[in-house]
């Protein structure tokens, strides 16, 4: 049966965007085709799944794999001893705001029971379980009470597992909660990031919609890169900003690079191979970026003169004294929560919408800025 799925729509203030995604329909089979992430695989067997995590976290000796046993059924050999997660789960926590739209894209946020730091979650659906008492504030996510977390008694526990060694997975796992690691900040591009959709979607048996969903957010971005194809002006691009005496850039293989450079942008460090963050001095990003055409990304900052009085050399770079400097700060909550970091992982079709519409504003004439702000 052909299932029609009404995905995630957000739309701007102006009518005709492309921010509109269609209703798309679904004619996947159950088992996941991944098209962009390559982060994790599935293999499908009869009553369950195996599901790798290639790289679990950053600088991972080896990867992790898993057994998705459908609830009820009998668990296959497992001479290897795998984890064992009974599917689909009914009692999750997640450990950061990247993983939340998911949840709410597969409509299974009424899983979530515990989440450390709420007041940085910006999802209304989400924030309203939390005010009616149905989510559990754990604390901070660097040291989560692991006492509350045991009283919940969750089937899985969804873990940013970005620190290594150090991370919640290791100390979650060693009083026995069941964890697993989320690597999607680990991709490449921001469709691969996209496509974790469904990696969640298959511990809740919704790969169907997340085939659906995941489909209709890759058409749209790349229609979206497509109007940018014939330019042949490409504005010269800085991002990041100084942070006690380093400045860190993000690595040309990165998946920030990559949007700029789907966006028709000419990123400065493009020609570097690092897929994280490079730091840097402010004397070796003034060298190269100075006379860059426009600053994206200007973490913690709300206005230009906020820049000029944290560091009065910001006013000699080209892009600050045209007032060319943008931030990705427009959709905080009133407690500086910002949907960015949420919405705009799970969704990166938006977030290159406001990438074009800064870079080439002709190609998207009735777009209005949706993540992004221009520093006044």
């Amino acid at each position: 049966m052909r299932i029609a799925l009404s995905i995630l729509v957000l739309l701007s203030c102006q009518s005709g965007s492309s921010d509109d995604l269609v209703e798309a329909e679904n004619t996947y089979s159950s088992h996941p085709k991944i098209s962009q992430a390559v982060g994790f695989s599935v293999s499908e067997y009869e009553n369950y799944k195996t599901l790798e995590i290639r790289e679990p976290f950053k600088g991972a000796s080896k990867g992790l794999t898993l057994i998705l046993l459908d609830r009820g059924k009998t668990p296959p050999p497992n001479p290897k001893n795998l984890p064992v997660v009974q599917i689909p789960v009914k009692r999750l926590v997640c450990t950061s705001t990247s993983h939340l739209p998911f949840l709410d894209m597969l409509n299974v946020a009424d899983r979530l029971v515990g989440f450390p730091s709420l007041k940085w979650v910006s999802s209304p659906k989400i924030r309203a379980k939390a005010a009616r008492g149905e989510i559990v504030d754990l604390g901070v996510d660097s040291n989560i009470n692991t006492e509350l977390l045991l009283d919940l008694a969750p089937e899985l526990v969804m873990v940013y597992a970005i620190a290594g060694e150090q991370s919640n997975y290791h100390t979650l796992q060693s009083v026995g909660i069941p964890a697993i690691p989320i690597a999607e900040y680990l991709e490449e591009t921001p469709l691969g990031r996209a496509e974790w959709i469904k990696f969640i979607a298959l511990f809740f048996q919704r790969e169907q919609q997340a085939d659906s969903i995941f489909s209709a957010i890759e058409r749209n971005y790349l229609d979206i890169r497509e109007k940018v194809a014939n330019q042949t002006l490409y504005p010269k691009v800085l991002s990041g900003a100084n942070y006690k005496d380093t400045w860190y850039v993000p690595g040309g293989h990165s998946w920030m690079a990559k949007f700029f450079k789907d966006a028709g942008g000419d990123y400065l460090w493009k020609d570097n191979t690092e897929t994280g963050s490079i730091p840097l001095s402010f004397e070796s990003v003034y060298e190269k970026a100075a006379e860059a055409d426009y600053w994206i990304g200007v973490t913690g900052f709300e206005g230009l003169e906020q820049l000029e009085e944290n560091d009065p050399r910001y006013m000699n770079f080209l892009a600050f004294q045209k007032k060319k400097v943008y931030n990705n700060n427009a959709r905080l909550n009133d407690e500086g929560g910002n949907d960015y970091f949420e919405t705009g992982v799970a969704r990166p079709d938006l977030v290159l919408n406001d990438l074009v519409k800064i870079l080439h504003p002709q190609l998207l004439p009735a777009h209005s800025l949706y993540f992004h702000q221009q520093l006044e």
